[in-house]
Protein backbone atom coordinates (compact mmCIF):
# COMPACT_ATOMS: atom_id res chain seq x y z
CA UNK A 1 0.00 0.00 0.00
CA UNK A 2 2.98 2.29 0.53
CA UNK A 3 3.62 2.09 -3.19
CA UNK A 4 0.09 2.07 -4.64
CA UNK A 5 -1.65 4.63 -2.38
CA UNK A 6 -2.00 7.95 -4.20
CA UNK A 7 -0.38 9.95 -1.35
CA UNK A 8 2.66 9.30 0.85
CA UNK A 9 1.84 7.35 4.02
CA UNK A 10 3.39 8.50 7.30
CA UNK A 11 4.34 6.19 10.20
CA UNK A 12 2.69 6.63 13.59
CA UNK A 13 3.67 5.26 17.03
CA UNK A 14 0.23 5.95 18.53
CA UNK A 15 -2.36 3.42 19.67
CA UNK A 16 -5.36 3.89 17.39
CA UNK A 17 -8.78 2.29 17.77
CA UNK A 18 -10.51 2.40 14.40
CA UNK A 19 -10.95 0.78 10.99
CA UNK A 20 -7.99 0.03 8.74
CA UNK A 21 -8.64 1.43 5.25
CA UNK A 22 -6.70 -1.44 3.72
CA UNK A 23 -8.29 -4.59 5.16
CA UNK A 24 -11.44 -2.80 6.45
CA UNK A 25 -11.11 -4.42 9.89
CA UNK A 26 -11.90 -2.39 13.00
CA UNK A 27 -9.71 -2.83 16.07
CA UNK A 28 -6.59 -1.67 17.91
CA UNK A 29 -3.73 -0.47 15.70
CA UNK A 30 -0.20 0.26 16.87
CA UNK A 31 2.80 1.22 14.75
CA UNK A 32 0.37 2.06 11.95
CA UNK A 33 0.54 4.33 8.91
CA UNK A 34 -1.73 7.23 8.02
CA UNK A 35 -2.41 9.69 5.20
CA UNK A 36 -2.79 13.28 6.38
CA UNK A 37 -4.15 14.77 3.17
CA UNK A 38 -7.32 16.75 3.88
CA UNK A 39 -9.54 14.80 1.48
CA UNK A 40 -7.97 11.41 2.18
CA UNK A 41 -7.35 11.12 5.91
CA UNK A 42 -7.09 7.38 6.59
CA UNK A 43 -5.22 4.79 8.67
CA UNK A 44 -3.62 1.45 7.80
CA UNK A 45 -2.31 -1.47 9.86
CA UNK A 46 1.47 -1.69 9.65
CA UNK A 47 1.25 -5.10 7.96
CA UNK A 48 -1.35 -3.83 5.47
CA UNK A 49 0.67 -0.73 4.59
CA UNK A 50 3.85 -2.77 4.11
CA UNK A 51 2.20 -5.46 1.97
CA UNK A 52 4.45 -6.44 -0.97
CA UNK A 53 3.35 -5.86 -4.57
CA UNK A 54 3.61 -9.58 -5.30
CA UNK A 55 3.38 -12.79 -3.26
CA UNK A 56 4.48 -16.17 -4.56
CA UNK A 57 3.34 -19.62 -3.34
CA UNK A 58 0.70 -18.35 -0.94
CA UNK A 59 -0.98 -21.35 0.80
CA UNK A 60 -4.43 -20.26 -0.36
CA UNK A 61 -3.38 -20.41 -4.06
CA UNK A 62 0.18 -21.67 -4.56
CA UNK A 63 -0.17 -22.24 -8.31
CA UNK A 64 0.21 -18.58 -9.36
CA UNK A 65 1.70 -15.37 -7.96
CA UNK A 66 -0.67 -12.89 -6.28
CA UNK A 67 -0.41 -9.26 -7.40
CA UNK A 68 -1.53 -6.30 -5.28
CA UNK A 69 -4.19 -4.19 -6.92
CA UNK A 70 -6.87 -1.67 -5.98
CA UNK A 71 -10.38 -3.06 -6.48
CA UNK A 72 -12.36 -0.02 -5.26
CA UNK A 73 -11.60 3.16 -3.34
CA UNK A 74 -9.78 2.23 -0.11
CA UNK A 75 -10.26 -1.51 -0.81
CA UNK A 76 -7.05 -3.28 -1.79
CA UNK A 77 -6.76 -6.96 -2.70
CA UNK A 78 -4.36 -9.50 -4.17
CA UNK A 79 -5.55 -11.19 -7.35
CA UNK A 80 -4.18 -13.34 -10.26
CA UNK A 81 -5.56 -13.36 -14.15
CA UNK A 82 -7.25 -16.83 -13.50
CA UNK A 83 -9.71 -14.67 -11.45
CA UNK A 84 -8.78 -15.80 -7.91
CA UNK A 85 -9.17 -12.87 -5.48
CA UNK A 86 -8.05 -12.63 -1.88
CA UNK A 87 -8.15 -9.50 0.28
CA UNK A 88 -5.15 -7.98 1.99
CA UNK A 89 -6.86 -8.86 5.27
CA UNK A 90 -6.92 -12.58 4.45
CA UNK A 91 -3.40 -12.68 3.03
CA UNK A 92 -1.94 -11.45 6.29
CA UNK A 93 -4.02 -13.57 8.66
CA UNK A 94 -2.08 -15.45 11.36
CA UNK A 95 -2.09 -19.23 11.01
CA UNK A 96 -2.47 -20.28 14.66
CA UNK A 97 -3.86 -18.12 17.48
CA UNK A 98 -5.48 -18.17 20.91
CA UNK A 99 -8.71 -16.29 21.58
CA UNK A 100 -10.46 -15.53 24.85
CA UNK A 101 -13.57 -17.45 23.74
CA UNK A 102 -12.03 -20.93 23.60
CA UNK A 103 -9.63 -22.95 25.74
CA UNK A 104 -7.59 -24.37 22.82
CA UNK A 105 -5.64 -22.91 19.94
CA UNK A 106 -7.48 -22.40 16.65
CA UNK A 107 -5.87 -22.72 13.19
CA UNK A 108 -6.60 -20.93 9.91
CA UNK A 109 -8.36 -23.05 7.26
CA UNK A 110 -8.52 -21.67 3.72
CA UNK A 111 -11.79 -23.48 2.99
CA UNK A 112 -14.12 -24.73 5.71
CA UNK A 113 -15.52 -27.46 3.47
CA UNK A 114 -18.59 -28.44 5.50
CA UNK A 115 -22.16 -27.23 5.78
CA UNK A 116 -24.21 -26.16 8.77
CA UNK A 117 -21.40 -24.71 10.91
CA UNK A 118 -22.00 -21.74 13.22
CA UNK A 119 -19.41 -19.27 14.44
CA UNK A 120 -18.39 -19.86 18.05
CA UNK A 121 -18.35 -16.09 18.66
CA UNK A 122 -21.23 -14.39 16.82
CA UNK A 123 -23.36 -17.55 16.42
CA UNK A 124 -23.99 -16.74 12.73
CA UNK A 125 -23.63 -19.33 9.96
CA UNK A 126 -20.31 -19.93 8.17
CA UNK A 127 -20.06 -20.65 4.46
CA UNK A 128 -18.42 -23.95 3.54
CA UNK A 129 -16.70 -22.18 0.62
CA UNK A 130 -14.81 -19.61 2.68
CA UNK A 131 -12.01 -19.69 5.20
CA UNK A 132 -12.40 -19.98 8.97
CA UNK A 133 -10.50 -20.77 12.16
CA UNK A 134 -11.00 -24.27 13.53
CA UNK A 135 -10.01 -26.18 16.68
CA UNK A 136 -8.29 -29.53 16.09
CA UNK A 137 -9.33 -30.77 19.54
CA UNK A 138 -12.98 -29.69 19.27
CA UNK A 139 -13.90 -30.44 15.61
CA UNK A 140 -17.25 -28.62 15.79
CA UNK A 141 -15.73 -25.37 17.03
CA UNK A 142 -15.17 -22.92 14.15
CA UNK A 143 -14.99 -19.11 14.03
CA UNK A 144 -15.35 -16.48 11.32
CA UNK A 145 -12.00 -15.02 10.28
CA UNK A 146 -12.91 -11.48 11.31
CA UNK A 147 -14.43 -12.66 14.60
CA UNK A 148 -11.29 -14.61 15.55
CA UNK A 149 -8.80 -11.79 14.94
CA UNK A 150 -10.89 -9.08 16.55
CA UNK A 151 -8.56 -7.42 19.05
CA UNK A 152 -11.22 -7.75 21.74
CA UNK A 153 -10.67 -11.53 21.46
CA UNK A 154 -7.12 -12.01 20.17
CA UNK A 155 -3.99 -10.65 21.82
CA UNK A 156 -2.21 -10.20 18.47
CA UNK A 157 0.28 -13.07 18.90
CA UNK A 158 0.96 -15.49 16.02
CA UNK A 159 1.61 -18.94 17.52
CA UNK A 160 2.79 -20.79 14.40
CA UNK A 161 6.12 -22.44 15.15
CA UNK A 162 5.67 -21.97 18.92
CA UNK A 163 5.24 -25.38 20.59
CA UNK A 164 2.13 -25.74 22.70
CA UNK A 165 3.02 -26.48 26.29
CA UNK A 166 0.74 -27.61 29.07
CA UNK A 167 0.70 -25.06 31.88
CA UNK A 168 0.20 -26.10 35.48
CA UNK A 169 -2.77 -23.99 36.53
CA UNK A 170 -4.03 -26.27 39.31
CA UNK A 171 -4.23 -24.07 42.44
CA UNK A 172 -3.38 -26.71 45.04
CA UNK A 173 -1.24 -29.76 45.77
CA UNK A 174 -2.72 -32.94 47.21
CA UNK A 175 -0.80 -33.81 50.38
CA UNK A 176 -2.92 -36.68 51.71
CA UNK A 177 -6.39 -38.21 51.83
CA UNK A 178 -8.82 -35.27 51.62
CA UNK A 179 -5.91 -32.92 52.38
CA UNK A 180 -4.61 -30.13 50.11
CA UNK A 181 -2.24 -27.18 50.32
CA UNK A 182 -3.83 -24.27 48.41
CA UNK A 183 -1.62 -21.55 46.95
CA UNK A 184 -3.83 -18.89 48.57
CA UNK A 185 -3.29 -20.43 52.03
CA UNK A 186 0.10 -22.11 51.91
CA UNK A 187 0.87 -21.78 55.62
CA UNK A 188 -1.74 -24.40 56.64
CA UNK A 189 -3.22 -27.60 55.19
CA UNK A 190 -6.93 -27.69 54.26
CA UNK A 191 -9.17 -30.64 55.11
CA UNK A 192 -12.19 -31.65 53.01
CA UNK A 193 -15.26 -31.79 55.27
CA UNK A 194 -17.83 -34.23 53.90
CA UNK A 195 -20.37 -34.02 56.72
CA UNK A 196 -20.08 -30.39 57.72
CA UNK A 197 -23.25 -29.13 59.43
CA UNK A 198 -23.53 -25.46 60.28
CA UNK A 199 -24.99 -24.66 63.70
CA UNK A 200 -26.88 -21.57 64.88
CA UNK A 201 -26.08 -18.38 62.98
CA UNK A 202 -22.88 -19.74 61.43
CA UNK A 203 -24.63 -19.86 58.07
CA UNK A 204 -24.37 -16.03 58.10
CA UNK A 205 -20.99 -15.55 59.72
CA UNK A 206 -18.87 -18.17 57.97
CA UNK A 207 -18.06 -17.37 54.36
CA UNK A 208 -16.00 -18.91 51.58
CA UNK A 209 -12.75 -16.96 51.23
CA UNK A 210 -12.99 -17.11 47.42
CA UNK A 211 -16.58 -16.20 46.55
CA UNK A 212 -17.64 -14.75 49.96
CA UNK A 213 -20.85 -16.80 49.75
CA UNK A 214 -22.29 -18.73 52.67
CA UNK A 215 -20.65 -21.99 53.73
CA UNK A 216 -22.55 -25.11 54.68
CA UNK A 217 -25.71 -25.04 52.57
CA UNK A 218 -24.82 -27.41 49.76
CA UNK A 219 -21.63 -29.01 48.50
CA UNK A 220 -18.41 -29.99 50.18
CA UNK A 221 -16.12 -27.58 51.99
CA UNK A 222 -12.37 -27.33 52.60
CA UNK A 223 -11.50 -26.07 56.07
CA UNK A 224 -8.29 -25.01 57.76
CA UNK A 225 -7.95 -26.76 61.12
CA UNK A 226 -5.76 -23.97 62.56
CA UNK A 227 -7.67 -20.82 61.50
CA UNK A 228 -11.05 -19.81 60.13
CA UNK A 229 -10.24 -20.26 56.43
CA UNK A 230 -12.95 -21.99 54.38
CA UNK A 231 -13.27 -22.76 50.68
CA UNK A 232 -16.12 -24.34 48.77
CA UNK A 233 -14.76 -27.40 46.99
CA UNK A 234 -15.63 -25.87 43.60
CA UNK A 235 -13.86 -22.62 44.58
CA UNK A 236 -10.75 -24.56 45.64
CA UNK A 237 -10.53 -25.77 42.02
CA UNK A 238 -10.56 -22.28 40.46
CA UNK A 239 -7.64 -22.31 37.98
CA UNK A 240 -4.72 -19.95 38.53
CA UNK A 241 -4.96 -18.76 34.90
CA UNK A 242 -8.06 -18.37 32.77
CA UNK A 243 -9.29 -16.86 29.51
CA UNK A 244 -12.26 -14.53 29.98
CA UNK A 245 -14.37 -12.66 27.43
CA UNK A 246 -13.66 -9.27 29.01
CA UNK A 247 -10.02 -8.98 27.84
CA UNK A 248 -7.87 -10.75 25.20
CA UNK A 249 -5.05 -11.18 27.71
CA UNK A 250 -5.37 -14.17 30.11
CA UNK A 251 -6.49 -13.45 33.67
CA UNK A 252 -4.55 -14.52 36.76
CA UNK A 253 -6.17 -15.58 40.04
CA UNK A 254 -5.30 -13.33 42.99
CA UNK A 255 -6.59 -12.45 46.45
CA UNK A 256 -8.27 -9.06 46.65
CA UNK A 257 -6.29 -6.90 49.03
CA UNK A 258 -9.22 -4.48 49.22
CA UNK A 259 -12.81 -4.37 48.04
CA UNK A 260 -13.30 -3.41 44.39
CA UNK A 261 -16.39 -2.39 42.43
CA UNK A 262 -17.56 -4.77 39.70
CA UNK A 263 -20.98 -4.58 37.96
CA UNK A 264 -21.75 -1.70 40.29
CA UNK A 265 -21.22 -3.94 43.34
CA UNK A 266 -18.34 -4.05 45.78
CA UNK A 267 -16.63 -7.40 45.74
CA UNK A 268 -14.11 -9.13 48.01
CA UNK A 269 -12.55 -12.56 48.10
CA UNK A 270 -10.57 -13.92 45.15
CA UNK A 271 -10.40 -12.09 41.83
CA UNK A 272 -9.03 -12.55 38.32
CA UNK A 273 -6.83 -9.72 37.00
CA UNK A 274 -5.54 -8.89 33.53
CA UNK A 275 -3.43 -6.14 31.97
CA UNK A 276 -4.38 -4.54 28.64
CA UNK A 277 -1.86 -3.26 26.02
CA UNK A 278 -1.95 0.20 27.62
CA UNK A 279 -0.79 -1.18 30.99
CA UNK A 280 -4.20 -0.78 32.64
CA UNK A 281 -5.35 -3.52 35.01
CA UNK A 282 -8.88 -4.88 35.05
CA UNK A 283 -10.42 -7.38 37.42
CA UNK A 284 -13.36 -9.79 37.49
CA UNK A 285 -14.75 -11.39 40.63
CA UNK A 286 -15.07 -15.17 40.82
CA UNK A 287 -18.83 -15.06 40.34
CA UNK A 288 -18.69 -13.57 36.84
CA UNK A 289 -15.48 -15.42 35.97
CA UNK A 290 -17.37 -18.69 36.52
CA UNK A 291 -19.58 -18.00 33.48
CA UNK A 292 -18.45 -20.00 30.46
CA UNK A 293 -19.92 -20.64 27.02
CA UNK A 294 -22.29 -22.25 26.37
CA UNK A 295 -23.90 -21.07 29.61
CA UNK A 296 -26.73 -23.30 30.82
CA UNK A 297 -29.23 -21.85 33.30
CA UNK A 298 -32.28 -23.46 34.86
CA UNK A 299 -34.38 -20.46 33.83
CA UNK A 300 -34.02 -21.06 30.09
CA UNK A 301 -34.29 -24.05 27.78
CA UNK A 302 -31.46 -23.07 25.43
CA UNK A 303 -27.77 -22.37 26.05
CA UNK A 304 -26.75 -18.71 26.37
CA UNK A 305 -23.76 -16.91 24.86
CA UNK A 306 -21.95 -13.65 25.53
CA UNK A 307 -22.91 -10.68 23.37
CA UNK A 308 -21.78 -7.09 23.74
CA UNK A 309 -24.82 -4.85 23.68
CA UNK A 310 -24.67 -1.95 21.26
CA UNK A 311 -27.61 -0.24 22.95
CA UNK A 312 -29.21 -0.67 26.35
CA UNK A 313 -31.03 -4.00 26.52
CA UNK A 314 -33.39 -5.04 29.36
CA UNK A 315 -32.54 -8.17 31.31
CA UNK A 316 -35.39 -10.70 31.22
CA UNK A 317 -34.83 -11.51 34.91
CA UNK A 318 -34.71 -8.07 36.54
CA UNK A 319 -35.93 -5.86 33.60
CA UNK A 320 -33.09 -3.41 34.30
CA UNK A 321 -31.41 -2.00 31.20
CA UNK A 322 -27.85 -3.20 30.69
CA UNK A 323 -24.84 -2.09 28.73
CA UNK A 324 -21.66 -4.04 28.09
CA UNK A 325 -21.86 -7.83 28.07
CA UNK A 326 -25.03 -9.86 28.55
CA UNK A 327 -25.86 -13.53 28.03
CA UNK A 328 -28.16 -14.01 25.07
CA UNK A 329 -30.27 -16.68 23.38
CA UNK A 330 -30.61 -15.61 19.74
CA UNK A 331 -33.40 -18.13 19.14
CA UNK A 332 -35.69 -16.66 21.81
CA UNK A 333 -34.41 -13.09 22.09
CA UNK A 334 -33.71 -13.82 25.77
CA UNK A 335 -31.17 -11.65 27.61
CA UNK A 336 -29.70 -12.26 31.05
CA UNK A 337 -27.44 -9.75 32.80
CA UNK A 338 -24.31 -11.04 34.53
CA UNK A 339 -25.63 -10.11 37.96
CA UNK A 340 -28.78 -12.21 37.56
CA UNK A 341 -26.82 -15.01 35.90
CA UNK A 342 -24.70 -15.35 39.04
CA UNK A 343 -27.52 -15.19 41.61
CA UNK A 344 -27.41 -18.25 43.91
CA UNK A 345 -30.10 -20.86 43.28
CA UNK A 346 -30.43 -21.42 47.05
CA UNK A 347 -29.49 -19.30 50.05
CA UNK A 348 -30.03 -19.04 53.82
CA UNK A 349 -31.77 -15.96 55.18
CA UNK A 350 -32.64 -14.93 58.71
CA UNK A 351 -36.31 -14.51 57.76
CA UNK A 352 -36.89 -18.27 57.36
CA UNK A 353 -35.60 -21.46 58.94
CA UNK A 354 -35.44 -23.18 55.54
CA UNK A 355 -33.17 -22.36 52.61
CA UNK A 356 -34.71 -19.98 50.07
CA UNK A 357 -34.93 -20.90 46.38
CA UNK A 358 -34.55 -18.51 43.45
CA UNK A 359 -37.87 -18.31 41.60
CA UNK A 360 -37.44 -17.44 37.93
CA UNK A 361 -40.78 -15.72 37.39
CA UNK A 362 -41.36 -14.73 33.79
CA UNK A 363 -43.44 -12.42 31.65
CA UNK A 364 -46.50 -14.65 32.04
CA UNK A 365 -46.22 -14.98 35.83
CA UNK A 366 -49.30 -13.87 37.78
CA UNK A 367 -50.40 -13.52 41.38
CA UNK A 368 -49.70 -11.08 44.19
CA UNK A 369 -46.77 -11.60 46.56
CA UNK A 370 -45.30 -9.42 49.27
CA UNK A 371 -41.67 -9.18 50.35
CA UNK A 372 -41.09 -10.41 53.91
CA UNK A 373 -38.32 -7.86 54.48
CA UNK A 374 -39.44 -4.54 52.97
CA UNK A 375 -43.18 -5.39 53.03
CA UNK A 376 -43.57 -4.08 49.48
CA UNK A 377 -45.38 -5.89 46.67
CA UNK A 378 -43.29 -8.19 44.45
CA UNK A 379 -43.40 -8.04 40.68
CA UNK A 380 -44.00 -11.71 39.85
CA UNK A 381 -42.52 -11.30 36.36
CA UNK A 382 -39.11 -10.62 37.95
CA UNK A 383 -36.95 -13.15 39.76
CA UNK A 384 -37.27 -13.37 43.53
CA UNK A 385 -36.48 -15.74 46.40
CA UNK A 386 -39.09 -17.93 48.03
CA UNK A 387 -39.53 -20.83 50.44
CA UNK A 388 -41.85 -23.31 48.76
CA UNK A 389 -42.66 -24.89 52.13
CA UNK A 390 -43.59 -21.72 54.03
CA UNK A 391 -44.63 -19.50 51.13
CA UNK A 392 -42.26 -16.70 52.19
CA UNK A 393 -41.27 -14.39 49.29
CA UNK A 394 -38.46 -11.80 49.17
CA UNK A 395 -36.92 -9.43 46.64
CA UNK A 396 -33.47 -10.56 45.52
CA UNK A 397 -32.05 -7.19 46.63
CA UNK A 398 -33.62 -7.58 50.08
CA UNK A 399 -32.06 -11.04 50.44
CA UNK A 400 -28.61 -10.07 49.17
CA UNK A 401 -28.26 -6.28 49.20
CA UNK A 402 -25.37 -4.46 47.55
CA UNK A 403 -22.64 -5.65 49.93
CA UNK A 404 -23.25 -9.41 49.99
CA UNK A 405 -19.97 -10.05 48.14
CA UNK A 406 -17.95 -8.43 50.91
CA UNK A 407 -16.51 -10.43 53.82
CA UNK A 408 -18.02 -9.49 57.22
CA UNK A 409 -15.60 -7.76 59.63
CA UNK A 410 -13.38 -6.60 56.75
CA UNK A 411 -12.57 -2.94 56.16
CA UNK A 412 -13.53 -1.11 52.94
CA UNK A 413 -11.65 2.08 51.96
CA UNK A 414 -13.75 4.46 49.87
CA UNK A 415 -12.96 8.06 48.96
CA UNK A 416 -10.82 8.80 51.97
CA UNK A 417 -12.96 7.03 54.56
CA UNK A 418 -12.87 3.57 56.10
CA UNK A 419 -16.00 1.42 56.38
CA UNK A 420 -16.46 -1.82 58.29
CA UNK A 421 -18.48 -4.63 56.75
CA UNK A 422 -20.99 -5.87 59.33
CA UNK A 423 -23.93 -8.28 59.48
CA UNK A 424 -27.33 -6.66 59.93
CA UNK A 425 -28.62 -9.38 62.28
CA UNK A 426 -29.42 -7.48 65.48
CA UNK A 427 -32.89 -7.35 67.02
CA UNK A 428 -33.27 -3.72 65.94
CA UNK A 429 -32.19 -2.67 62.46
CA UNK A 430 -30.10 0.55 62.41
CA UNK A 431 -31.05 3.62 60.38
CA UNK A 432 -29.06 4.50 57.27
CA UNK A 433 -26.98 7.65 57.57
CA UNK A 434 -27.91 8.67 54.02
CA UNK A 435 -31.57 7.73 53.34
CA UNK A 436 -32.56 7.55 57.05
CA UNK A 437 -34.61 4.39 56.45
CA UNK A 438 -34.08 1.19 58.41
CA UNK A 439 -31.28 -0.88 56.84
CA UNK A 440 -32.94 -3.95 55.29
CA UNK A 441 -29.96 -5.71 53.62
CA UNK A 442 -28.24 -8.56 55.52
CA UNK A 443 -24.79 -7.00 55.04
CA UNK A 444 -24.25 -3.26 55.56
CA UNK A 445 -21.40 -0.80 56.10
CA UNK A 446 -20.52 1.05 59.28
CA UNK A 447 -18.71 4.38 58.92
CA UNK A 448 -15.52 4.43 61.00
CA UNK A 449 -15.72 7.99 62.30
CA UNK A 450 -16.90 9.76 65.41
CA UNK A 451 -20.56 9.24 64.47
CA UNK A 452 -20.36 5.50 63.59
CA UNK A 453 -23.28 5.79 61.18
CA UNK A 454 -24.48 3.05 58.83
CA UNK A 455 -24.84 2.78 55.04
CA UNK A 456 -27.42 0.40 53.58
CA UNK A 457 -26.73 0.42 49.82
CA UNK A 458 -24.47 1.54 46.98
CA UNK A 459 -26.74 4.46 46.11
CA UNK A 460 -26.62 5.67 49.71
CA UNK A 461 -22.84 5.31 49.80
CA UNK A 462 -22.41 7.52 46.74
CA UNK A 463 -25.09 9.94 47.93
CA UNK A 464 -23.08 10.66 51.07
CA UNK A 465 -20.44 12.26 48.82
Amino acid sequence: LLSIHEHPLLPSAMFIVGKCDGCRVRGLMYGSYYCNKANCFCWFHKDCAESPLEINHHPSHPEHPLLLTKMAPAEEAFLIYCGFIVSVFCVGLPHIINTNRHDHRVAFMHHLGRKGAKCGVCRESLSQYYGAYSCSICPKYVVHLQCAVDFNLWNGVELEGIPETSEDIVPFKVVGDNLIRHFMHEKHILLLLKDYDMVGDDYERVRCEACVSQIGLFGLVYSCQECRFFLHEKCAHLPMKKNLVFNPTPYMLEYQGKARSWLGLFSGGFKYTSQDPFGNYSFVDVHCSSISEPFVHNAHLHPLYFVETVENSPCDACTRFQDGYVLNCSDCDFDLCLYCATLPEKIWHISDEHPLTLYHGGKKATGTNWCEVCEMELDSSKWFFTCFGCGVTLHDKCVLGDFSRLTPNYSVPFRGKEYSVILNNQNSRPSCRSCHDRCKAPVILQVNDEHNGYICSNSCLYRVF
